[in-house]
């Protein structure tokens, strides 16, 4: 459920930007493929730390880039406190090296955004110019 929350986040965030003159690349920094054997598990591993190591899979990555006329940011989506049938679920929180990559965006002077609803980014858009 904690995926899937923040994927039909990412999912409405990508729909509604189409309607704005915003370039918006979904940065697609993790991968889950199924393994059953111990065999397939470790060919997985193998392929995930090769993805890392060659730089396809960054720690603290943001999960869409956005891009316009005067300007860019990198956005990150968390996942917004909820309840079901199973009970209370948290919000998302950032890692450290999502920390990280939201204070070297700062250093650069690139807009970067933690945001839990397409609302929170509109607003954030609104105050860097972008609509």
């Amino acid at each position: 459920m904690t995926i899937q929350a923040e994927r039909t986040l990412q999912q409405e965030v990508l729909w509604r930007l189409k309607g704005y003159p915003i370039l918006a690349v979904p940065i697609p920094n993790g991968i889950w493929i199924p393994a059953r054997s111990e065999a397939e598990k470790a060919v997985v591993a193998r392929l995930i730390n090769r993805l890392k190591g060659d730089g396809f899979l960054l720690p603290g990555a943001p999960d869409i880039i956005l891009a316009w006329a005067t300007g860019c940011a990198a956005v990150e989506l968390k996942r917004p406190a909820f309840r079901d049938v199973f009970g209370h679920h948290a919000a998302g929180q950032a890692s450290e090296d999502q920390r990280e990559f939201a204070r070297r965006c700062a250093a650069l002077g690139v807009h970067h955004a933690f945001v839990r609803s397409w609302e929170g980014l509109k607003e954030r858009l609104g105050e860097w110019g972008a609509l």
